[in-house]
């Protein structure tokens, strides 16, 4: 079953949110082309997107744009947190882990053991812009009022 993990960035310490998810999700999208790297260069600076885009304008979805059309995404069941969905919109930018199985990382001891199997597992990484929208009261990356 495909799945996302959305880590609290108060967890860890990274420059934007992160959203780790089964590949299967991006359907082949989670290439160098759209400027995804091996997981293992996190450690160096991971490069944003110009094709690929987060759209996370309201509190239970995040959808996957490749050059304006869409390409998947995840429905949660329950709303994002507020510090992550804080930080997301923050920084107007989502980091974005593309792994064979989430459940590598929510099954592993440690953080760090959880991260050394999906770097094995050939796990990608990038940094994805956010989708931005008009709405009736403004421009932006989230719906009013959420």
């Amino acid at each position: 079953m495909s799945q996302a993990l959305r880590i609290d960035p108060t967890m860890i310490e990274t420059y934007s949110a992160m959203l780790f998810i089964d590949r299967s999700e991006l359907f082949g999208a989670d290439t160098p082309n759209n400027a995804f790297v091996p997981l293992e260069a996190a450690g160096q600076a991971v490069p944003i997107s110009e094709k690929i885009g987060a759209d996370v304008s309201d509190r239970f979805n995040v959808d996957f744009y490749v050059d304006g059309q869409p390409i998947g995404g995840f429905e949660f069941n329950d709303a994002h947190q507020e510090e992550w969905w804080k930080k997301v919109h923050e920084v107007g930018e989502l980091t974005v882990v593309s792994c064979r199985d989430t459940n590598t990382l929510v099954h592993a001891p440690t953080w760090g053991q959880g991260m050394e199997a999906l770097i094995a597992d050939e796990a990608k990484i990038v940094r994805m812009p956010l989708v931005v929208r008009a709405y009736e009261n403004g421009v932006g990356t989230s719906a009013p009022g959420q």
